[in-house]
């Protein structure tokens, strides 16, 4: 029964796929995330559930100092829900074996530029402790390479 169930499913992801355009918000968002980890950002997609999972993820994986951002799966259903995905967002500072993050404007502000260079439209009232919400239409192809979580 339930191996119907999933078959019915991808069967039907599989004919929605085919009315979508060739650009997707998704894929503008990735683009947007690709080119900040060719600037040298830690980027991850599908960080976990949560954000402490996220930032937890950013401090397993930081091998330099530097900027990084993720959303995590909880941002995914707020998406699907039309609120939004929320991107966070930080400095992570590696000293010795030690890493920590802190919240950073300058980095809020340069992820926020790439999204609106990407063509998609995104809130942030400019705070560091605060994320960037992008409002998107969640139609998302599946991604290689994508960092996340095992």
């Amino acid at each position: 029964m339930l191996e119907r169930v999933v078959a019915a499913t991808a069967a039907i992801l599989t004919l929605d796929r085919a009315t979508w355009p060739e650009q997707t918000d998704c894929d503008r968002l990735f683009a947007a995330l690709d080119q900040l980890r060719q600037e040298g950002f830690l980027v991850f997609e599908y960080a976990g559930f949560v954000t402490d999972q996220g930032i937890e993820l950013v401090m397993q994986s930081a091998v330099t100092s530097g900027p990084y951002c993720f959303f995590h799966q909880q941002g995914i259903l707020d998406a699907l829900d039309g609120e939004g995905l929320s991107l966070y967002y930080g400095e992570a500072t590696r000293d010795g074996d030690e890493v920590s993050t802190r919240p950073s404007q300058p980095v809020g502000a340069r992820l926020l530029g790439a999204i609106a260079s990407s063509g998609l439209h995104a809130e942030w009232d400019g705070d560091e402790k605060s994320t960037i919400t992008v409002r998107l239409m969640w139609r998302c192809r599946p991604r290689r390479n994508a960092r996340a979580l095992p």
